[in-house]
């Protein structure tokens, strides 16, 4: 597949961008040369820091439904924070989006969504729900938040296809282009090596999102929102705490250059202030 042109990085993700737009992902963030030189030649590097860098890319295996879920302890009454969960299917999602979105852009979505969709096949969310359901809330995050950039929010359809699933990121770039690929690589958490802490590569991870492309960190702003959203919805209450800590202290500081989202998760800490 010929290569595609790189986007200026300093673009604002938030804007609308016609679909005839070229691509909108930088091709050189900090740090990009750094490779392991064990590592796949399809598994892009980008930002990656030095000594947590990833261990070898084997294919990865679904993540499998419990066949008896822990039962959820939600707060009650809930926090008051309004979840973005509208959709519960790909033809509402594509009703809605309708009026915002051209047609060619809702035309690639649905060829996007039907990979996903089919890549994460049944598996669940940790709360039981269908894993297609965050898919359709990061989606819901990015667009309310103004993005209309068709990578961005193919993006946000496959960020866990690598991760999640045996797809392997040269299958995403051979389908659905570079810019695309580039972004799921950045939303990508790296395995950690044997004798590496693990908590270290997933904070390490997290920390990249300083250097990364605005179009990925929006991605991945969303991605956390739609995981925190209902959190009190988790089976664990001591995962409900590790997340909220997490998400103050290594994600919101990523959406400060960004005022929706840095909007978004202040409401969101104040509404769930009882698990700090």
């Amino acid at each position: 597949m010929a290569a595609i042109p790189a986007r200026m990085a300093a673009m604002n993700p938030l804007s609308p961008v016609p679909s005839s737009s070229p691509m909108s992902v930088p091709t050189s963030p900090p740090d990009r040369s750094l490779r392991l030189p064990d590592q796949p030649a399809d598994r892009l590097e980008l930002g990656r820091k030095p000594g947590l860098t990833a261990a070898p890319q084997a294919p990865r295996t679904p993540t499998q439904a419990s066949t008896a879920p822990e039962q959820a302890r939600p707060i009650s009454p809930p926090p008051d924070f309004p979840a973005h969960s509208s959709w519960r299917s790909w033809s509402q999602a594509r009703t809605a989006l309708k009026p915002s979105l051209p047609e060619e852009t809702l035309a690639v979505l649905d060829r996007t969504w039907e990979y996903a969709s089919s890549c994460h096949g049944d598996q669940m969310r940790p709360n039981d729900e269908p894993y297609a359901v965050h898919l359709l809330e990061v989606v819901e995050i990015l667009t309310e938040s103004g993005v209309r950039d068709c990578d961005v929010l193919q993006a946000g359809m496959l960020h866990d296809v690598v991760e999640d699933t045996p797809h392997p990121l040269s299958e995403i770039r051979e389908l659905f282009g570079l810019g695309v690929s580039e972004l799921v690589d950045w939303m990508t958490k790296p395995e950690a090596r044997p004798g590496q802490d693990p908590a270290e590569v997933r904070s390490a991870y997290l920390r990249q999102f300083a250097q990364a492309p605005p179009q990925a960190a929006v991605v991945k702003l969303a991605d956390r929102l739609s995981n925190v959203q209902r959190l009190h919805t988790h089976p664990r209450p001591a995962k409900q705490r590790s997340y909220y800590k997490e998400t103050v202290e290594e994600v919101m500081p990523h959406a400060q250059a960004h005022p929706w989202f840095a909007g978004q998760f202040q409401a969101w800490r104040e509404a769930f202030a009882h698990l700090a």
